[in-house]
């Protein structure tokens, strides 16, 4: 197995994730980005599984002492027939993070991504908010339909 930076792909790379609707709904995302440079892994045993590590020295001081986004490091990989998003696991030295690790079966280009999600209680919160409303609006309606009908009765 070899791994290269694909430095020249970065662009193309990024394009593709920020694209890709499968990879997210609007309402369930806070923040995504890109971190550091993009890798392909070239191997002869497609189909086989294997664990991979990758480096974070692309990764600044600041971005690997963000525990929002520390948290939410995800692996993008690009292969023949997709995408998809590989869950990860951080190494640490000291307290630091220094490397990414994560199991595949499916060899392309990987890059590690931070995709920041909106917790399950604030998107149910707007939904709340949202029917609190429609129920004020339909009672109000009613309310006024029943003034209506008893000013005409009058």
């Amino acid at each position: 197995m070899h791994i290269l930076t694909a430095e020249k792909e970065a662009k193309k790379v990024a394009d593709v994730f920020f694209k890709d609707a499968t990879l997210r709904s609007p309402s369930d995302v806070k923040a995504d980005q890109v971190l550091g440079l993009p890798r392909v892994i070239e191997t002869n045993g497609e189909g086989y599984g294997a664990t991979v590590t990758l480096p974070l020295f692309d990764l600044s001081q600041e971005q690997l002492t963000d525990p929002s986004l520390t948290s939410a490091l995800q692996i993008f990989l690009e292969y023949g027939d997709g995408t998809v998003l590989i869950d990860a696991t951080l190494l640490y030295d000291g307290g630091m993070p220094h490397s990414i690790r994560f199991d595949t079966s499916r060899f392309g280009r990987f890059q590690i991504v931070s995709m920041e999600k909106v917790s399950a209680t604030w998107s149910w919160t707007w939904v709340l908010v949202g029917a609190a409303g429609l129920i004020i609006l339909l009672g109000l309606s009613v309310g006024l339909v029943i003034v209506r009908k008893r000013n005409e009765e009058k």
